[in-house]
């Protein structure tokens, strides 16, 4: 809805007159004799002067002598071509234009003129062209992105073409490089504009805070007001909506119209009984308009009052019988409140009006399908003439189909498909046909027939997207995965949002083994997936489940596992599937917790698994899930349980099956050493490391050297704090030193210390630069005399909390007595 206020193109004419000439900041010059240089100068000043003094016939035949005597003038160029312009002599703008833009190439002034007289001659291309190239070289020419009274420009033009983002740009530009004299009069048009689009392009924040601009500068403008309402309907805004609705709608009787935005308005935003009085109001002013009751049909049928809503489509129907619209809306109402029987008594007398029209015969034909009439349906569409059956083959197949007569529907669609090779109707219900046969094909076991016949139809209808689902699934069948993603991929560039493809894809590349990806795409797949049924979304949770626990992430894959669980408990067969894996993910879980050392944790989720019953693991599996309930059990501290469960293994079989390779060769070996090491039996610890070294492969040989030094580094520990200050000693010179973990590093110093080689111990100290190795030099340096040394160190080690009380009180000791910082 656009309404302008009153405006004197006379003034505007003066004022766009004066804005043109205002355009240029200077006058160019070009080639050509000096004499004819300063005559062309002067001619072109005189011009202006008469121009000024509104002489404007004085000023085109100065203009005119300027550029006969120097056409590299392109200052008299475009004034001349302006005026034409401005006095609507387009023609003569054009041959203007033409020629100064043939004598001066590019010349952004010369382009804007004759780009919009172009516009106005109908040369719609070729002036946006021009136009186009002014801007591109100049930005701040105005004029060419919007003509406020012509109303033509590069704005105008992006907008009837449907180029929104240009169009928007082009009317912003406009705002931006007008002069400030223009504001008042033009902005709220263009503002307007702005709010326009906006709200075609569905953005009504930026659209409300256009319009709001517009209305600033004019708060009357009933357009503005209109696109205001429309945007705060767009934002859920209802109840502040309606009442910018009901000033459009106070202009008077002579919008009546706007009654009928505001009815719609109100019933989104929720005020049905205020809706329906409004579309009342409307039919009051004009009670014989019928597409107003078709309209007040519609809200009623919004409101549930379909009944009500039939009647109103009747009354339209009544006023005007020569509108086949109101026959249609009728009987698809009556079709979708399954009032079959009075649609066709509507629809009888329309074909009567109409007995070759296709809107009349699809519905009718419909009705008497969903009747359970198919066999007249086929009979009402094979009367049609055989040159003229064409438009209604496509329901004609149909009723086919529901009459069981799926090969008669195939080959009656191909023939309309010949007939008009470009009909969308024929097409769809051809491919209808073609999915029927398929799936028909593929439950006799026939994939490849099914395959064909998708083919077939994708050839017929390639961005079909239920032919390139349905095709892309059957390549899967048949374990084609790189077929399925291409089709795949064209179906996502049709339809982004589709749940169904998405899914797919996901399915596709974790076949591929591109976990990263299905993960992405499940996820998405999955939270579509919620509001489809639960079977859904239980198998879309299985496929995340899975790809989830191929990449590592059980912690993830258990709970998926565990939501599809829930969703399948309907689909019995289904949930037995969720269940096995589930158990498998539960037990790759524990098995990655006991790597983490969880043991708690990894035992929980082993006995877990006897909560599913149904499940039925075999023996390497039970084996598998054995041993690593002794290992849970070793990480917790347990090792007779621990040693019960792999000696019981021991018993059923080798233990060695079930290590990986390459651990399968010295697996229970390195276990048993492990073992060792858990219950602080160093000296076995170390022999069966060693022993594992001989056949373990180099990269697992440092994992064992590891041990083998913190077997050490314990035991050296150990007979520190048992005052065997020497012996502890050795087990640390066993270490190479560049391995020292901190603590180790900590111990070895005072092993140094308590043996005499206090010097290496401070070296070892002050490399490892901790808060525990400054506690050992604030008290080394304390009992050897060494004042700012030691409050250095104790400064450090008191700042991290260590020490106690005492070594907190020799450091403000020494600050005191020494003027220590």
């Amino acid at each position: 809805m656009r309404q302008g206020i009153a405006m004197s193109t006379k003034i505007f004419s003066v004022v766009l007159s004066m804005l043109v000439f205002s355009l240029f900041a200077g006058t160019a010059f070009g080639q050509a004799t000096s004499g004819n240089m300063r005559e062309a100068m002067d001619q072109l000043k005189k011009g202006e002067r008469s121009s000024d003094a509104g002489d404007f016939g004085e000023a085109k035949k100065r203009f005119l002598r300027a550029t006969e005597l120097d056409n590299s003038l392109v200052a008299a160029w475009e004034k001349l071509a302006s005026i034409y312009y401005t006095e609507g002599q387009y023609a003569k703008a054009v041959s203007t234009g033409e020629a100064g833009l043939k004598a001066n190439p590019g010349a952004a002034e010369i382009q804007l003129w004759l780009g919009l007289s172009y516009q106005m001659t109908n040369q719609i291309k070729d002036g946006t062209a021009l136009l186009e190239k002014a801007v591109a070289s100049k930005p701040s020419m105005f004029l060419a992105y919007y003509e406020p009274l012509r109303k033509i420009g590069l704005g105008i033009y992006y907008q009837k073409t449907g180029d929104i983002a240009k169009a928007l740009a082009s009317y912003r530009a406009f705002i931006k490089y007008r002069p400030s004299a223009l504001r008042k009069d033009v902005d709220y048009l263009v503002l307007f504009r702005v709010g326009e689009l906006e709200l075609k392009n569905l953005k009504a924040a930026e659209a409300l805070a256009a319009c709001e601009e517009a209305l600033k500068l004019n708060n009357r403008y009933s357009s503005a007001l209109w696109c205001k309402a429309e945007a705060l309907r767009q934002l859920g805004r209802y109840a502040e909506a309606v009442p910018y609705f009901k000033r459009v709608a106070s202009f008077g009787q002579k919008k009546p119209r706007v009654l009928i935005g505001l009815a719609v308005s109100l019933l989104h935003s929720g005020n049905r009984d205020a809706s329906l009085s409004t579309m009342r109001r409307y039919l009051a002013f004009r009670p014989a308009d019928p597409e107003g009751h078709q309209i007040m049909g519609d809200i009623l049928y919004a409101t549930g009052k379909r009944e009500d809503a039939i009647r109103s489509y009747q009354r339209a129907m009544k006023l005007n019988p020569e509108e086949q619209a109101y026959y249609v809306k009728t009987a698809v109402s009556q079709i979708q409140l399954n009032q079959f029987v009075p649609a066709i008594a509507t629809l009888a007398p329309a074909m009567e009006k109409w007995p070759q029209d296709v809107r009349i015969l699809i519905p009718l034909a419909f009705a008497y399908i969903q009747d359970r009439r198919a066999n007249d349906a086929w009979s009402l569409l094979s009367k049609a003439p055989v040159e003229t059956s064409a438009p209604y083959m496509s329901i004609y197949g149909l009723a086919a189909l529901r009459s069981g007569k799926s090969e008669q529907a195939y080959e009656i669609l191909k023939k309309a498909a010949v007939l008009r090779p470009d009909h969308e109707a024929d097409q769809d219900n051809l491919v209808t046909a073609i999915l029927d046969l398929s799936y028909q094909a593929v439950l006799a076991g026939d994939v490849s027939k099914a395959t064909a016949l998708m083919s077939e139809g994708q050839k017929l209808r390639p961005k079909d997207t239920r032919l390139l689902r349905n095709l892309a699934i059957l390549h899967l069948m048949q374990k084609k995965p790189d077929q399925a993603l291409v089709l795949l991929n064209q179906g996502l560039d049709l339809a982004p949002m589709d749940f169904y493809f998405i899914r797919l894809k996901g399915r596709t590349l974790l076949t591929m083994g591109k976990l990263a990806d299905a993960v992405t795409l499940l996820t998405d797949a999955r939270n579509r997936s919620r509001r489809l049924s639960t079977d859904v979304q239980a198998r879309v949770e299985m496929d995340l489940g899975t790809a989830l626990a191929l990449s590592d992430d059980l912690e993830r894959a258990v709970t998926m596992f565990q939501d599809a669980l829930s969703n399948a408990l309907a689909e019995p067969k289904l949930a037995g599937l969720i269940e096995i894996n589930l158990v498998r993910a539960l037990i790759g879980r524990a098995a990655s917790r006991l790597a983490d050392g969880k043991g708690k944790e990894a035992l929980d989720d082993l006995e877990a698994i006897a909560n599913y019953k149904r499940v039925k693991l075999n023996k390497e599996e039970s084996r598998q899930m054995q041993f690593l309930m002794a290992m849970a059990n070793l990480e917790q501290g347990k090792f007779k349980e621990a040693e019960t469960m792999i000696a019981a293994l021991g018993k059923a079989g080798p233990i060695g099956g079930l290590f990986k390779a390459p651990y399968d060769t010295f697996g229970p070996e390195l276990l048993r050493a492990y073992i060792s090491y858990r219950q602080n039996r160093l000296d076995l610890a170390r022999r069966d490391f060693r022993a594992v070294l001989d056949k373990a492969p180099t990269e697992i040989k440092n994992q064992v050297y590891a041990f083998i030094r913190s077997c050490d580094a314990l035991e050296g520990s150990q007979q520190l704090a048992a005052g065997k200050s020497q012996v502890a000693l050795n087990f640390f010179n066993l270490i190479p030193k560049g391995t020292l973990d901190a603590q180790t590093m900590l111990n070895y110093g005072l092993a140094l210390y308590q043996t005499g080689q206090q010097g290496e111990a401070v070296t070892v100290w002050t490399q490892l630069n901790t808060p525990q190795a400054a506690c050992n030099l604030g008290s080394h340096y304390h009992n050897t005399g060494d004042a700012p040394n030691s409050f250095k160190w104790l400064k450090v080690c008191v700042g991290a909390g260590l020490g106690g009380p005492e070594s907190k009180t020799r450091m403000e000791f020494k600050q005191k007595l020494f003027n220590l910082q």
